[in-house]
């Protein structure tokens, strides 16, 4: 039904409406393809063929009725995301430590490293070092 509005809004739109910025006429048609709401999306056009609009206040409350979730949950949603990225980062610094410290001849399994202490460590690496 998306690409549906997204045809009709294209034939409403056409050259007949000068107001209208390449981004207000992108950010209509995504919304017409996320809602498929036509009358919504007549609604979000006159508002951005309006004179002094504030284009990026109309953007945030016609987005509201595109993203029905609150905003707590995207929140979430975000850091969940950077903790998985931090997850994968700090599985690629211990992988390559273990490689470091094999090179110089020091055996120490990831496992080992994750579940010891920095200072902890360091104090290991010095003792080694020394021998």
């Amino acid at each position: 039904m998306g690409l549906t509005a997204v045809t009709e809004v294209v034939k409403l739109l056409g050259d007949s409406r000068p107001t209208l910025t390449d981004e207000d006429k992108e950010y209509i048609l995504q919304f017409a393809f996320r809602t498929s709401d036509m009358e919504l999306t007549s609604k979000l056009i006159d508002e951005l063929c309006a004179p002094k609009k504030d284009s990026l206040a109309i953007y945030q409350k016609f987005q509201t009725m595109v993203d029905t979730k609150p905003e707590w949950i995207s929140q979430i949603e975000d850091l969940l995301i950077a903790l998985e990225r931090y997850r994968v980062e700090e599985e690629r610094a211990i992988k390559a430590l273990t490689e470091v410290l094999a090179a110089y001849g020091v055996e120490v399994s990831e496992e080992e490293i994750k579940n010891v202490e920095v200072g902890e460590m360091k104090t290991w690496f010095k003792k080694e070092a020394s021998l």
